[in-house]
Order: structure tokens, then sequence, then C-alpha cells
């Protein structure tokens, strides 16, 4: 009777273990899933800004370019580059230049529709995509982004700096 007591809770560890291999098993499948998932994201994401980089560019402009071309609503491209960003981190350091790329980054993105696109296309130059943007609204952008982002002010070490912006658009009607 002994004996067939311990062949029972034997087979019933055995099973118990396989059920958890298994289970385990199809756990690592997913978090491997997972994890390409985000890499696929990441590979399209600026590390510093959170920002589109430039990687996401072909594909978006050929998107809208048709969507617009199709609904003939106009596309406006802005173009903004920071200022004497060099002579920012030469005389305040790369932490100060660093805060000041996440803070005008994050004024653009504050200041965009669901519908538009913000890339950080490399250094200290932006790009934002406006979809269906009349002139008007393309002015207004231009207007918002100047006081949220290049009048932004970033306090470093007790100081205020004022990060002005350079903007060069094109549109696409």
């Amino acid at each position: 009777m002994r004996n067939t007591r311990n062949l029972n809770n034997r087979s019933l560890r055995v099973k118990f273990l396989l059920q958890i291999r298994n289970t385990v098993s199809q756990i690592i499948t997913l978090l491997r899933e997972l994890f390409e998932e985000v890499s696929r994201h990441e590979v399209g994401m600026d590390v510093l800004t959170k920002l589109l980089n430039r990687r996401f560019l072909p594909t978006i402009f050929k998107r809208e370019i048709a969507h617009a071309n199709r609904t003939g609503t106009p596309l406006s491209v802005l173009i903004i580059d920071v200022d004497k960003f060099k002579e920012i981190n030469d005389t305040w350091g790369h932490n100060t230049g660093d805060e000041i790329l996440r803070k005008v980054s994050q004024a653009f993105y504050d200041n965009v529709r669901s519908s538009d696109y913000v890339f950080r296309y490399g250094g200290d130059e932006f790009i934002i995509v406006l979809t269906e943007a009349s002139e008007k609204r393309n002015v207004t952008y231009r207007r918002t982004y100047s006081q949220s982002g290049g009048e932004n002010q970033t306090e470093s070490r007790k100081r205020r700096r004022y990060c002005p912006l350079t903007f060069h658009r094109c549109r696409h009607v």
C-alpha cells in the first residue's frame, strides 16, 4: 500500500512540475513577444526627448502626403532649430543642453493635436508635421511654439535661460 501511495504522489508531482514548466514556457514566450514589441517601438523613439526620431519620417511623410492629395487638405511641415545650441552646451554644459531639449520637446508635444507629429530629427533640430493645417492654423502654431518653446525658460543652477528658435516652413497643398 505504501509503495502505491508513493507512486501516486510521485506521479502527481511529475504532472504538477510539467504543468509548471509549460506555464513558465508560455510566460517566457509572452515576455519575449512583449520585449520585441517594445524594442520595435523604442527604435523609432528618441531616448532623450521621447519624441519620434527620424526613422519614422519617410513612412509618415508618404502616408500624410497621400492623405493630403486624396482629401485635398493642406499639410505643413515646420523645421525648427534651437539657436546657438552648441554655445549653450559649451557655456553651461551638456546637462543644461539636455534639459533645454527636453523642455522644448515637451512644449512642442503639448501644443499639437493627436493627428500631428513631432520628431527630433537630430541634435537641436525638430520637425513638426501639421496635418490638415490651414495657413491661419500654421501661423497660430508657430506663434504658440515661439511662446511656449522659444521663450521657454530653463532654470538650472538658479539661472534663467531663454532658448530662441528658428522656424522654417514647408507647405503641401
